[in-house]
């Protein structure tokens, strides 16, 4: 009896954060806080249903890219999956969201793909900025951020920019973009020069590229960036792509290189956010979407082929309460993790 207080216990100071800290979730969305707070206090006993619209939606806005870097396990996918290249129109992502993104807090521009690729970019940030989506983002590789897209961006309504960097130094950024470093940087000195929109870098840690981040904070700094956040490598092991993943060694040592970067950024005043290697659980598909360039919902952006329906060929909320998405989430809430989760080491914790 006693430990199941201290259960419950936990349960509601985790409640009671959500209430405290996240009271824009409840006024945009509201059915997504009560849903959320649903799975805190009843864990397992939760519904697998979601009666709530997702509060954030990530939307593969291209599947194409200019360049073709190693951690990436999007070519690999394509083989596997027989997807074809593709882009987004306007027209598309307004079919796709329409009726229903009036319940978003949050859109990120971002699949699998370059999104610096799509003309209607900033058609696309104006339309979520129109129908009051209060946060709009999109990652890039930054190869791209030039001339006039670089000038509608910068006048847009786009609340961060974030950009993958996985390198401090030319050659350990080379190694895994096959790209020049110098051009990212020069491209966002440019950037901060017109606009004073926050940019975030978005670093994956893996074992070719583990000496090559230590310098992260000072590049950070240099071309203005106000956050630095660390992502551990998935090792995507399905896909055979197990080659860049940490070694045991790494895996030990990977919460005191997350230290180091925090203090180093602390005194930079840069925001650091490093990323668990593993986690326990996992409460995404309950409020978040993930909708590829083809219109497909997937089980999750690190699952982009785990197709559970298309809404543009049927209503989103159906789509969302499938059966396909039913069991996945059932499967999440009885800690019986699918086997893909496992399998690219988002449940497991070493630690």
């Amino acid at each position: 009896m006693n430990s199941k207080r201290k259960v419950l216990a936990r349960r509601l100071v985790s409640a009671g954060k959500i209430t405290r800290q996240f009271p824009w979730i409840a006024e945009r969305n509201p059915k997504a806080a009560a849903k959320w707070m649903e799975i805190v206090l009843l864990g397992r006993w939760a519904s697998p249903y979601c009666y709530n619209y997702p509060f954030v939606l990530q939307i593969e806005v291209t599947n194409l890219c200019n360049l073709h870097c190693k951690m990436c396990p999007r070519e690999r996918e394509f083989e596997e999956a027989g997807i074809k290249p593709n882009i987004m129109s306007l027209d598309t992502f307004d079919r796709i969201l329409r009726g229903w993104i009036q319940h978003l807090f949050q859109i990120h521009l971002f699949g699998r793909g370059e999104p610096l690729l799509i003309p209607e970019l900033p058609e696309m940030i104006a339309y979520a900025a129109e129908h009051g989506v209060p946060y709009i983002t999109f990652t890039t590789n930054g190869q791209l951020l030039q001339g006039r897209l670089a000038e509608a961006l910068a006048h847009s309504e786009l609340d961060d920019l974030r950009v993958s960097i996985d390198g401090s130094d030319e050659t350990g950024y080379q190694s895994i973009r096959g790209a020049p470093l110098q051009r990212v940087k020069d491209n966002l000195k440019a950037f901060r020069k017109i606009c004073d929109i926050p940019i975030s870098i978005i670093t994956t840690l893996c074992k070719e590229n583990w000496d090559s981040v230590y310098h992260m904070p000072e590049l950070a700094e240099e071309v203005g960036a106000t956050c630095l956040r660390l992502l551990p490598i998935f090792p995507y092991t399905f896909l055979g792509m197990s080659d860049l993943a940490f070694t045991e060694d790494q895996k030990r040592q990977y919460q005191y290189v997350c230290k180091d970067l925090e203090r180093r950024c602390r005194e930079k005043r840069i925001h650091f956010i490093p990323d668990r290697y593993y986690v326990q659980d996992c409460k995404l598909p309950f409020l978040m979407a993930f909708i590829d360039v083809e219109g497909n919902l997937t089980t999750c952006c690190k699952l982009e082929t785990m197709v559970t329906g298309n809404v543009l060929k049927q209503d989103f909320f159906k789509v969302w309460n499938g059966p396909k998405m039913i069991g996945w989430r059932r499967s999440l809430l009885s800690k019986r993790f699918p086997k893909q989760c496992i399998e690219l080491g988002c449940i497991r914790d070493w630690r």
